[in-house]
C-alpha cells in the first residue's frame, strides 16, 4: 500500500483548551517519508517538531512534544484524525503553543482532510507489526495493554471508572473505515469534581460545555449551579443534569467516553516508530524510539540504534555498530535531526554513523554501500550509491561523496569537501580538497594519480568516454592550465559529453578547492 498526503492546505481556527489562546492551525501536504511534523510560526526561531514518541514531554492532560519554548501541547485529536484519515505525511503550522480544542472532538480535523482529499505516493507506506503477542501495564496510571499480531489495525478499548456515573464501557474499531462517523466525533470528558483543581493549575481556559462532556456524580444544588455559571460565563438556568451529564448538548453515544479514549489512542499510537517485517536484531542490541527499519534487515548483538535513524530494506549491521548518534559538534543544540540510510548496504564491525545538525538536519548514507570495520561518518555527510570505504576510513562533517566512490582504508577526509563519483583514493590518504569524478587519487598533499580506467571499465564505461575523462584530466591537471584555461579548453572539446558536464559541473560547484595535479616524487639525489 502507497503512503498518501493531503491535496492541498487547509486551515482551521480556534481556541487552545489550556490556554484559551486563540491559534490558527494550517495543515500542508507533505513529501514521502515525511511523516507528520509540526512547526511553530509564532517563534523567531522556527523548529520543525516531528509527531514522534522521542519528542513527548508530557501527557498529564493531553500529549505535548517539544521542549522550553518550543512546544506544542494537546496534539492527539488532530494525530487521530490524520491517523484514522490515513494520511502519512503532513506539515501542521500554527501560530501558537497548543492545537485548537474546536469542539472536543476529532471532527472538525476529520471533515477538512476529507474536503480536501488525499493523493498517493510512490513510497510504500510503513507499517509497525508484531511477530508476537505483547502484554504490558503501566503502573502509574493503572493501564493494561494487549497486542496481538494481526493484517490489518484494530482497536478494543476498555475504559473502567468505578463509583462513577461512567463505570465500564467498551469501544471498537475493526477498522478505519468505522472511524470518521463512529470515532471521530466523540468529545473529550472531564468530571466536575475535576473542573476547579484543573483551573486552579491554570488549565481549561478555552474549555466549555460545548467542546466537553462533565459527568457529575449527585445532584447539583444551587449554590453549585450558581459556581458552574460563573465558571462558564453562563446563566445557570441553562445547566441541566441529565444520566449523569451536566451538559447544554446530550452525549452522541452511550459509550461516548470509550470512543474517546479509542480516540485518543490513534492519535498517541501514531507516534511510534516503525521496524518492518522479517527484521532479524540480535542480542543486546538496543534500538531506541523513533526509529525506521526496513524488511529484511538484519542487525546483528551489541549495535546501538539511536532516535533518528531512517534504516531501509535488506541491510546488514554488524556488531559494535552505532547508528544516528548525537553529532561531535560542540554547535549541536538538541534539535531534532535524522541518520538516513537507504537499501542494501552492509556496515561492518564497530562503525558509527552521526545523525545530522542544524545545518543540513539530516546524515545521508545511500544504498549498497559496504562500510568496513571502524569507518566513522560524521554529521550532514551525503554518501551516494555503491561505494565501498575499506576499514577506518573516516569522514568529517559536511563531506559530500558521490557514486561507485572507493576509500582506501585509514583514508581521513576533511569536513565540507566534495569526492566525486568513481574515484579511488590511496590507503591512509589524507584528503584536504575537492577531488573530481572519475580519478585515482594519492599522495600528500593529495593529488591526482590518473584515471580510474579499471573501474570505469568494470561499470560498462565504452573506451571512448574512458579516452575523453583521459584527455578532459590531461586540460586539468597534466599540461600545466590554470583552472579556467583548462576549463575553456574542456568546454569547448568535451562539453557537449556527459564526460565532459559531469566534470565542469563538479569544478564549478568545487567548495574547498581542487586537488593538485600530477606530479612525481623526486629522487634523493634531485633533492
Amino acid at each position: 500500500m502507497k503512503q498518501t498526503t493531503i491535496s492541498k492546505d487547509f486551515r482551521l481556527t480556534g481556541l487552545g483548551l489550556h490556554t484559551g489562546r486563540t491559534v490558527t492551525v494550517t495543515v500542508r501536504p507533505a513529501p514521502a517519508d515525511f511523516g507528520i511534523a509540526f512547526r511553530r510560526t509564532d517563534r523567531f526561531n522556527i523548529v520543525t517538531l516531528p509527531a514522534l514518541a522521542t519528542q513527548v514531554s508530557e501527557t498529564s492532560r493531553g500529549t505535548t512534544i517539544g521542549t522550553g519554548r518550543h512546544t506544542v501541547a494537546t496534539i492527539e485529536h488532530l494525530m487521530s484524525a490524520l491517523h484514522g484519515s490515513q494520511v502519512d505525511n503532513a506539515l501542521i503550522e500554527l501560530d501558537g503553543g497548543e492545537v485548537p480544542i474546536l469542539d472536543g472532538s476529532a471532527r472538525p480535523w476529520v471533515l477538512q482532510l476529507a474536503r480536501v482529499g488525499t493523493v498517493q505516493q510512490e513510497a510504500e507506506r510503513r507499517v509497525f507489526s508484531f511477530p508476537e503477542p505483547v502484554d504490558f501495564e503501566f503502573a502509574p496510571t493503572g493501564s493494561v495493554y494487549h497486542i496481538d499480531p494481526a493484517d490489518t489495525f484494530s482497536v478494543h478499548c476498555t475504559v473502567d471508572f468505578p463509583n462513577s456515573v461512567i463505570g465500564k464501557q467498551t469501544a471498537n474499531l475493526d477498522n478505519f473505515s468505522q472511524y470518521a462517523s463512529g470515532i471521530a466525533p466523540c468529545r473529550t470528558f472531564v468530571f466536575l469534581h475535576e473542573i476547579e483543581p484543573l483551573l486552579h493549575l491554570n488549565l481549561i481556559k478555552g474549555g466549555s460545555l460545548d467542546n466537553a462532556l462533565v459527568f457529575v456524580n449527585k445532584e447539583l444544588s444551587p449554590r453549585q449551579l450558581r459556581r458552574l455559571g460563573r465558571t462558564f460565563h453562563k446563566d445557570p438556568a441553562q445547566f441541566r443534569v441529565h444520566d449523569g451529564v451536566l451538559n447544554t448538548t446530550d452525549p452522541y453515544y452511550p459509550n461516548e467516553p470509550a470512543r474517546h479514549k479509542l480516540l485518543d489512542f490513534v492519535g498517541d499510537i501514531r507516534l511510534v516508530g516503525i521496524i518492518g517485517n522479517n527484521v532479524k536484531i540480535g542480542n543486546f542490541s538496543t534500538i531506541c524510539e523513533d526509529v525506521v527499519i526496513g524488511d529484511d534487515t538484519v542487525i546483528e548483538p551489541n549495535v546501538v540504534i539511536y532516535p533518528g535513524a531512517r534504516i531501509g530494506r535488506k541491510c546488514h549491521i554488524f556488531p559494535g555498530s552505532v547508528i544516528s548518534a548525537i553529532p561531535q559538534d560542540l554547535k549541536f543544540a538538541g534539535e531534532y535531526t535524522t541518520c538516513e540510510i537507504g537499501d542494501e548496504n552492509v556496515i561492518r564491525e564497530c562503525c558509527t554513523i552521526n545523525r545530522g545538525t542544524s545545518a543540513s538536519g539530516r546524515t545521508v548514507i545511500g544504498s549498497h554501500n559496504l562500510l568496513m570495520a571502524y569507518v566513522h561518518v560524521a554529521h550532514d555527510c551525503v554518501v551516494g550509491n555503491n561505494c565501498v570505504f575499506a576499514n577506518n576510513a573516516t569522514l568529517a562533517g559536511h563531506i559530500i561523496v558521490g557514486d561507485y566512490v572507493i576509500l582506501g582504508g585509514k583514508t581521513a577526509c576533511l569536513q565540507f569537501i566534495h569526492i566525486g563519483s568513481h574515484v579511488i583514493t590511496q590507503g591512509g590518504a589524507l584528503i584536504d580538497k575537492d577531488i573530481p569524478p572519475f580519478v585515482k587519487a594519492a599522495r600528500y598533499p593529495i593529488s591526482y594519480a590518473g584515471v580510474n580506467s579499471l573501474g570505469l571499465q568494470r561499470r560498462g564505461f565504452s573506451r571512448e568516454s574512458i579516452n575523453n575523462i583521459t584527455d578532459i584530466y590531461r586540460f586539468l591537471f597534466q599540461k600545466g592550465y590554470t583552472i579556467s584555461h583548462a576549463v575553456e579548453e574542456i568546454k569547448e572539446r568535451y562539453g557537449h559529453t556527459d564526460e565532459g558536464k559531469q566534470v565542469l559541473s563538479f569544478i564549478g560547484n568545487a567548495q574547498t578547492g581542487l586537488m593538485k595535479g600530477y606530479t612525481f616524487m623526486k629522487k634523493d639525489s634531485e633533492k
